[in-house]
């Protein structure tokens, strides 16, 4: 798409949540606002990929008088209608960590990235690829990581969406992005297994350790002596406490 001329007026929707007025300019002048729709559509599916049901734009169009009073060149993405300033917001009303949205937000191939602080990230539909880390030295003006998933170390694989899609089975209310975040730490430290337990979560245990190399027999779903051996022979070679799973295990055993 084009870039467009708003009058500061208008109150164009631009997509199911957002509105152009939420990318005004926040100098106050009460000028026009220039935007290129393909930016909050681009955020719209962004919005989508990491569950969020609410989305803050912090800083949208920007006039050259008000890029430099905040620091930018006066020139800037925000300038010509192709960059906003966003916070994410999950299902439970937290914020959702800029490094998630990051890393999301390279699946779409959005062209500038980067994160601002702990809850806000910058996102624009620029020409130059830009995937920067403003919280680190020369993060601003350079790349920083051509894959958010390693500089980040966030993993992103399917035996964690299948190991979410059992804990949301179990009554936990997680997106299922394949990350392995806070939300999903939580809830799994919040399950333990010990012998004679049985169950899809078992299984996936079984079939994680056998991945591993760590023989339990069969992945039956019950935790027998066989698996119990494994888990706890696993258990000491990571210098862990044996007799159940669960706790800081799950941390390891994630990796």
């Amino acid at each position: 798409m084009a870039v467009k001329t708003y009058s500061y007026t208008a109150r164009d929707r631009l997509t199911a949540n957002f509105l152009v007025t939420e990318f005004r300019c926040k100098c106050g002048r009460g000028h026009a606002t220039i935007l290129d729709p393909s930016l909050p559509q681009k955020v719209q599916q962004l919005m989508a990929a990491v569950g969020a049901v609410k989305v803050i734009v912090t800083s949208g169009y920007r006039c050259a008088y008000w890029d430099r009073s905040v620091g930018g060149t006066g020139y800037g993405m925000h300038t010509k209608g192709l960059a906003g300033d966003f916070i994410f917001y999950g299902r439970d009303g937290s914020v959702i960590r800029p490094e998630i949205v990051a890393c999301k937000a390279q699946d779409l191939g959005i062209s500038g990235i980067g994160k601002i602080d702990v809850r806000a990230i910058h996102l624009d539909i620029g020409p130059r690829k830009w995937w920067g880390d403003e919280t680190v030295p020369g993060g601003t003006a350079n790349s920083v990581t051509t894959d958010y998933y390693r500089y980040y170390g966030i993993t992103r694989e399917s035996y964690v969406t299948d190991l979410q899609r059992i804990l949301n089975a179990l009554g936990h209310k997680l997106t299922v992005d394949g990350l392995v975040g806070p939300k999903t730490l939580s809830a799994v430290k919040s399950h333990t297994i010990h012998q004679g337990d049985s169950g899809e979560l078992v299984r996936w245990v079984q079939t994680r350790l056998q991945a591993k190399g760590y023989d339990c027999g069969s992945t039956d779903g019950i935790a027998g002596p066989v698996t119990m051996a494994a888990i706890a022979k696993w258990q000491r070679d990571h210098r862990l406490g044996e007799g159940y799973l669960g706790g800081g295990d799950w941390d390891a055993i994630l990796t």
